[in-house]
């Protein structure tokens, strides 16, 4: 893989663009970085030169080892990546209960929902009382699609996996990330199932965060375009 060293204060400029490195591996990354800023380091002051440690430190954290896309495709080995995150509601025909199955988005690989909770529902603890008991559905984390890759082998992502690759978290379907919601809410009173014998999440509407992961395309874009959601009507409750 050839690069050129093109960062936001580390330039390989085009008066000497005939620089560039190849690497296939972490120690081949280090050298060529050490390299590129040895050289860049030469057209500046003494007092703002950089410092190598930092370069080769600060390239590795913010490119994943010359491994995200901006610097496959762009030759950008820096840029500070920040979690981004979104919280939103789904209260699709709000006066009708509902099961949410599913959870679907469009958008680029790398987002993960972190909560997924229905609103509370309840009754009253004894007839005649003032007590209400209330109770709301939630789901575990839904990994992304990369995050939850593993192998039979039991291997997960980031490590090598071969053979046929699992999803436990976000699968691709028809252009769409989708993921089946897998109900953690814990026992109820009178409940016959709960928890992880049960799928989907009841509720007239749901309160749900996404965010991006940390391992994903470090430094890369990730748009989220829309989300929607599969619901079930639950015949009775109005």
């Amino acid at each position: 893989m050839k690069s050129l060293c093109l960062t936001l204060f580390l330039f390989c400029q085009t008066t000497f663009n005939t620089f560039d490195f190849e690497y296939s591996n972490k120690k081949e990354f280090v050298q060529g970085i050490t390299d590129c800023t040895l050289l860049s380091n030469t057209f500046v002051p003494p007092t703002e030169r950089a410092v190598i440690l930092i370069s080769v430190a600060q390239a590795v954290l913010e490119s994943n080892w010359g491994n995200s896309r901006f610097a496959l495709e762009g030759n950008n080995f820096y840029g500070i990546n920040y979690p981004s995150s979104v919280t939103f509601v789904f209260n699709d025909n709000p006066d009708l209960s509902k099961t949410f199955k599913t959870i679907e988005y469009e958008g680029f690989n790398g987002w993960r929902v972190d909560s997924f909770v229905s609103d509370s529902t309840g009754k009253d603890t004894y007839i005649n009382s003032l007590e209400f008991s209330s109770t709301i559905d939630i789901t575990s984390q839904v990994y992304s699609y990369d995050e939850g890759a593993y192998d039979a082998s039991g291997q997960t992502y980031p490590n090598t996996l071969s053979g046929n690759i699992f999803r436990a978290g976000f699968y691709r379907k028809e252009n769409k990330y989708y993921a089946n919601l897998l109900n953690t809410s814990p026992p109820t009173k009178y409940a016959v199932h709960f928890g992880e014998q049960m799928t989907g999440i009841k509720g007239f509407y749901a309160v749900v965060t996404m965010s991006t992961d940390s391992s994903t395309d470090l430094g890369g874009e990730k748009q989220l375009f829309q989300v929607g959601t599969e619901y079930a009507m639950n015949n009775g409750y109005q």
